[in-house]
């Protein structure tokens, strides 16, 4: 049986050697972070929509201290799990920023982005499924993604 330190050590290795793999290899860092259980999603805001069809939710993941948090918006039927990712995030922002969610009807969502660069936005979905989607970032309006 090993103990407690053995295990602890062992693990270190195993981290330190898939980071070093990953770094010479050209791998996706927050990918590699993500696989091996880094990363943290925390939910910041949530909105149900009118009908109750579908809900969207704000929230940052947080991958360690090497990587910046990130702030995602995720819109998923009202019947399905919450999970960070994926096929269902509209926005993705490489920054913390507050965001405001929004229904204005059961088929239109209106996200703010509170004091958000438009340089930070790499991923910005104008519809999904038949949702749609606009953004606002105090009075401005988030026209530049990656």
């Amino acid at each position: 049986m090993h103990s407690w330190r053995a295990m602890k050590t062992i693990r270190a290795g195993v981290l330190g050697a898939l980071l070093l793999s990953c770094i010479f290899s050209g791998c996706d860092l927050f990918q590699l972070a993500d696989a091996i259980g880094m990363c943290e999603d925390r939910i910041s805001f949530g909105a149900v929509s009118p009908d109750e069809r579908y809900i969207a939710t704000a929230y940052h993941r947080d991958c360690g201290a090497t990587t910046d948090t990130t702030t995602y918006v995720n819109i998923r039927s009202a019947t399905a799990k919450f999970v960070g990712q994926g096929k269902d995030v509209v926005l993705a922002i490489e920054w913390l920023v507050p965001i405001g969610l929004f229904w204005t009807d059961d088929v239109h969502l209106s996200v703010q982005a509170i004091g958000c660069p438009s340089s930070k936005v790499y991923r910005q979905e104008m519809v999904w499924h038949d949702i749609s989607i606009s953004y606002e970032s105090f009075g401005q309006i988030i026209t530049e993604s990656r």
